[in-house]
């Protein structure tokens, strides 16, 4: 079982999927498509009981008044860094039935999070993730003005940072957080009031 649980299906074989209504007309030219880099990453950590950083999560979130403060250094508060990233095509895990039927019954997630600014309390930060805790739940923010997860924040499954040097005259330094998590479907999608 995942350890993200973004979808309710059935579990049996007699019932069937009850498919939500779509868009009627969906061949006009006059619908925005949302730029899909992720330009933040959320970080709240559990071993204090950080606020969540949403209130609504089943509806239209807000923001919760000081959860995210970068200058706090004792976990009792979410981290919101700004970066260049993205999100992996999952890896797959499928089982396979009679008939040939098959179904995927996990999907490992991966965001890539570029980090450009480096000064000394981000590189410390950055170092610390490197130890591999898990204890944290994440949300993530894209240029669309989306954010996505779910009540609480998603959960990890690996974390590491990355910190390459180049060795080109005009190479300049990053880090790149690299953190997977399983999960049966894609994350809930909701508006980011931080946006």
């Amino acid at each position: 079982m995942p350890i993200n649980d973004f979808l309710t299906c059935p579990t049996d074989c007699t019932t069937a999927v009850t498919l939500p209504a779509i868009s009627a007309v969906q061949d006009c030219s006059s619908y925005d498509q949302d730029f899909s880099q992720v330009w933040g990453f959320i970080y709240r950590p559990m071993d204090n009981s950080a606020p969540d950083p949403y209130t609504d999560w089943a509806t239209t979130p807000t923001a919760t008044v000081g959860a995210i403060d970068n200058t706090e250094a004792l976990n009792a508060k979410c981290k919101q860094l700004v970066g260049i990233g993205g999100v992996d095509v999952p890896e797959l895990t499928v089982n396979t039935y009679p008939k040939k039927t098959e179904r995927v019954v996990n999907r490992e997630y991966t965001l890539r999070f570029r980090v450009l600014q480096l000064d000394a309390a981000n590189y410390e930060f950055l170092r610390k993730l490197q130890c591999g805790s898990t204890d944290f739940t994440f949300y993530y923010e894209n240029m669309g003005d989306w954010v996505f997860g779910k009540v609480g924040g998603i959960e990890p499954k690996s974390i590491d940072v990355e910190f390459p040097l180049g060795s080109g005259d005009d190479d300049k330094q990053y880090a790149e957080i690299i953190v997977k998590w399983d999960a049966d479907a894609d994350p809930e999608r909701r508006v980011d009031p931080l946006a």
